[in-house]
């Protein structure tokens, strides 16, 4: 029995000794600006217990939001490459009726000059 008492015993400091690395760790998070936050929201002020379940759903919803902007990103720059595409087959058209030379493409790069952008 003495034996069964004694693992338990070390298994308990083992566990105490693993929750005190635990919050060292945690606290080396909290330093961190972006996390500190999420944890302040996540703290139960009463018990001041961590509501990890907060903190996923925090990190969720800024992952969800990232992708949201992303993707309209994509949609307004595949938006403005369309356009200038549109504009350089115009601008080939009326060059090519000016200078009645119907090899000569008008690029897009050189659309993206005119507008004074460096392509970079």
């Amino acid at each position: 029995m003495n034996t069964n008492l004694e693992y338990k015993k070390n298994k308990i400091n083992t566990l105490a000794e693993q929750a005190k690395e635990l919050e060292e760790q945690f606290q080396d998070l909290c330093k961190n600006k972006i996390f500190a936050k999420l944890a302040q929201e996540g703290v139960n002020k009463e018990n001041n217990i961590i509501d990890n379940g907060c903190l996923l759903k925090k990190a969720s919803e800024v992952n969800k939001n990232h992708i949201q902007h992303l993707r309209k990103y994509n949609q307004l720059r595949d938006t403005g490459l369309l356009l200038l595409d549109l504009v350089a087959k115009d601008k080939e058209i009326q060059e090519a009726k000016i200078h009645k030379n119907r090899n000569k493409a008008y690029k897009v790069l050189n659309l993206i000059k005119e507008m004074g952008y460096d392509s970079t």
